[in-house]
């Protein structure tokens, strides 16, 4: 029971993530934790703890998507969709412009709001790679997608969200201009 108290609160959040909902987060969770306890004598103290329950929880959301046809969606797209890879050549320019927008002191709720409305599909890989670090062989083989897939869907991630945050940032520039 103190396993999951101490780690209830950080899998609720990484849960919601992926789910994009409270309600079923909680129930990925609960689902995740039987897992947890049912499989404790396979953690091998190798790496942290945390660690291994986060990724068991990412795997539950990740049966959750699929149980309810919501990984469908993602799946159909991974061939034929038009999406290449164009390789990660950085431009200096929108690097400096990127690196302005992450430094505006947006709140952890205003980042969370932005991520949450990406489309699934992106959402999905932008918290694979990007928080919970998976390498885009891993999300591939995770999702039965094309490793170019993945990258694509990334660069259109994070380009939604600059597009996003630079909306805010505007926003919010204009508002405490009037004040």
């Amino acid at each position: 029971m103190a396993l999951y108290k101490k780690h209830v609160g950080k899998m609720n959040s990484v849960c919601y993530r992926y789910v994009n909902s409270y309600d079923d987060a909680k129930d990925v969770v609960q689902d995740g934790f039987i897992k947890v306890f049912s499989s404790i004598d396979k953690y091998k103290g190798e790496g942290s703890l945390e660690g291994w329950i986060r990724r068991i929880m990412v795997n539950t959301a990740l049966d959750y998507l699929k149980k309810k046809k919501m990984f469908v969606s993602i799946q159909s797209l991974s061939s034929g969709d038009g999406e290449q890879d164009g390789g990660d050549i950085a431009n200096p320019e929108e690097e400096e412009d990127n690196e302005s927008l992450f430094n505006a002191g947006f709140t952890s709720d205003e980042l969370m709001n932005a991520i949450n409305q990406l489309p699934d599909q992106y959402r999905l890989i932008f918290n694979m790679h990007c928080i919970e670090k998976y390498s885009h062989k891993e999300i591939s083989n995770l999702l039965s997608i094309k490793e170019e897939t993945s990258r694509s869907r990334l660069r259109r991630a994070r380009a939604s969200l600059k597009e996003t945050l630079s909306a805010l940032l505007k926003t919010k520039k204009v508002n405490s201009d009037m004040i």
